[in-house]
């Protein structure tokens, strides 16, 4: 009894941190398919494509007056879009892209899963907490060096190594440069 609650509590577990990802992943290409039909059977608006252009830097191409059929998806800012229409026209490349809202929403649903699994609850986003940086030189400064820990014996000993570095000469060497030499020929 206990292997098979153990195997069922895996499950879960795995189902919660992963399930919910291959779901959404699922939908999407789903909502991908329906969007790809629609567009194969035109069951579209022409209003709402959309015209991306972009700059073509290529040496050889052909202009071309009318679109043809493209295959493909584009994610600007977090919407996606799929290609319906493409054309190479003068020095760029125009695509009519059709707006794929269900994609774009499953997204956000799969951004949101990941976001919970990770951070844990939304209310720690608004918590006001001060996060505060403590240095540990700061505090070992005025440690007297008679203590017996290894970081005040360290810490006495690399001031020692400083203080013999800087006491042979090194301490504040402002010499002029030297000057160019200049070779006449």
């Amino acid at each position: 009894m206990k292997y098979f609650a153990s195997i069922l509590f895996a499950c879960i577990l795995l189902g919660n941190l992963f399930g919910y990802q291959f779901l959404a992943t699922y939908l999407q290409s789903k909502a991908d398919a329906t969007v790809e039909v629609r567009v194969d059977n035109k069951q579209y608006d022409n209003s709402d494509l959309i015209l991306v252009k972009t700059a073509l830097h290529l040496p050889y191409y052909t202009n071309s007056k009318y679109y043809e059929r493209a295959y493909g998806s584009l994610n600007v800012n977090g919407r996606y879009y799929q290609y319906v229409k493409r054309r190479i026209y003068n020095d760029s490349l125009e695509l009519l892209c059709l707006p794929n809202v269900d994609r774009t929403k499953l997204q956000s649903v799969k951004n949101d899963l990941v976001k919970n699994n990770v951070d844990g609850q939304e209310s720690r986003k608004t918590s006001n907490h001060n996060n505060v940086k403590i240095n540990l030189t700061e505090f070992l400064e005025d440690v007297p060096y008679a203590l017996s820990s290894t970081s005040s014996q360290f810490i006495k000993s690399s001031r020692n190594i400083e203080d013999n570095y800087l006491s042979t000469g090194y301490k504040n060497p402002q010499k002029r440069p030297p000057q160019p030499l200049l070779i006449e020929s």
